[in-house]
């Protein structure tokens, strides 16, 4: 198998070497640091912030930028905690509730950016204040999720032998990962986002939808952010601003 070095695959494969390193160094320095359950839990501790930055991604490849997910996480896994634990829903409808929530809130700061041409910096800044500031006006204290449905998640696991399981959490995770990379190679929505990360102005001339793309990229990123933001619930069993 060949692995060609250009100009564009120096970064990833720089990124690879360095996590290698990092891993190593920790195995020789931290016992039992290799086993196979260290490597899984590494999945489910980050999952939220993963599927996050799958999100991310397609924001960065059109050559945006978006400094709200973080507010947006925090603002969905409250409103989780509210209509599971305050409002008595079951958490699949609260979930697509606040799915949809972060979907609107995405395409509305995609649209602010492609329709007044103003920076995306400050459009998701501002989006960034909004969703913290909805959060705590949510609730200022974290809110504890008890419902047999989080219990039953925790509760699900997949032997991997080596004394490992792997639970519900990584397994989203990587299943988001999967999709990200489909959706990016394999769509036309995905060539798209890199045509315009490329040169906008030449993705104008081939025809490309430069402003419904931009919006999607924004509407992704606030379903990622929003998925994120319910699986960091069933991660903490709480949501927290």
């Amino acid at each position: 198998m060949k692995f060609p070095i250009t100009t564009s695959s120096i970064p990833r494969y720089a990124t690879v070497l360095v996590c290698i390193a990092l891993y190593l160094v920790a195995a020789f320095r931290f016992d039992n640091f290799a086993s196979l359950q260290v490597f899984v839990n590494f999945l489910a501790d980050n999952a939220f912030l993963g599927i996050a930055a799958v999100g991310m991604t397609f924001v960065i490849l059109s050559g945006g930028i978006d400094l709200s997910v973080g507010s947006v996480i925090a603002l969905v896994s409250v409103g989780m905690a509210v209509l599971v634990e305050k409002q008595g829903w079951h958490p699949l409808p609260a979930g697509l509730v606040m799915i949809s929530a972060g979907v609107a809130f995405g395409t509305l700061m995609g649209f602010i950016i492609q329709f007044f041409k103003l920076p995306a910096f400050l459009v998701t800044l501002a989006g960034m204040f909004l969703g913290r500031g909805l959060a705590y006006v949510i609730s200022l204290e974290s809110i504890p999720i008890n419902h047999a449905w989080y219990t039953s998640l925790l509760g699900f696991s997949i032997n991997l032998g080596e004394d490992a399981t792997v639970g519900a959490v990584p397994l989203v995770y990587i299943a988001v990962v999967i999709l990200g990379i489909l959706v990016a190679r394999y769509t036309t929505f995905g060539r798209n986002v890199y045509a315009i990360g490329g040169n906008e102005d030449a993705a104008n001339l081939m025809g490309i939808p430069v402003g419904k793309t931009r919006i999607s990229v924004y509407a992704v990123s606030g379903l990622c952010s929003a998925v994120a933001g319910i699986v960091y619930t069933m991660y903490s069993f709480s949501g927290t601003a």
